[in-house]
């Protein structure tokens, strides 16, 4: 079932589209325009408990295409619009570089949803991935009894797109991305742990100049 606006939105007042708008941000709107956009989004969506969680999550801004942000909530800078990059873009081919997703192309996480159907984020190194799809990732944790960290890597390239000078667990090719760091950073924690346990064993060994 598709949530049916209450109205049209030209004959609604500001408050009335506030609230028609629901669990859809629409507290960055300034004018009844935007307002509109983001009651024409909520228009669109279920009214599934799933659907309705994301797109309180999403953010609903209208990027200068025309088409809505598939980004997250509350982003300072936007999501690159995926309904208009250009599928299998010959100049990333020839360099070697896989191809920007379009709103149709699978999250490279879950391979289930299509890119559009949830709220992306663009990683560090320059892939787009559900941010959801993402943070499942980091919490189920490493995938055997042997403590490993490749499950914080972008699934595409491995790599985080971080400046090379970086120490730490800092240089971790980690996936990137704000909304990542309260999940993150526990484990990327956890793995600077790790590793001074086994340098002072390798020390203690000899192995270790």
């Amino acid at each position: 079932a598709v949530l049916a606006p209450a109205g049209k939105s030209g004959d609604m007042s500001v408050r009335e589209l506030r609230r028609a708008c629901g669990a859809a941000d629409a507290s960055w709107c300034v004018d009844k325009k935007e307002l509109r956009g983001v009651f024409r989004i909520a228009g669109g969506v279920c009214r599934a408990g799933e659907c309705q969680s994301r797109l309180e999550g999403s953010c609903t801004k209208t990027l200068s295409c025309g088409h809505p942000c598939g980004g997250v909530r509350g982003e300072a800078t936007c999501l690159p619009c995926l309904r208009c990059a250009p599928p299998g873009d010959a100049g990333a081919t020839r360099e070697g570089k896989r191809p920007p997703p379009t709103a149709d192309d699978p999250c490279a996480i879950c391979y289930v949803d299509p890119m559009g159907a949830a709220p992306a984020i663009l990683l560090g190194c320059g892939h787009v991935v559900h941010r959801r799809c993402a943070i499942d990732k980091i919490r189920a944790g490493w995938p055997g009894p042997a403590i490993s960290f490749n499950h914080l890597r972008c699934p595409l390239c491995g790599a985080s797109g971080g400046e090379a000078e970086e120490v730490g667990s800092r240089q971790f090719p980690a996936m990137r991305h704000g909304s990542l760091d309260e999940e993150i950073q526990p484990v990327l924690a956890l793995r600077d742990a790790v590793m001074r346990r086994g340098r002072r064993r390798l020390l203690a060994e000899g192995n270790v100049a």
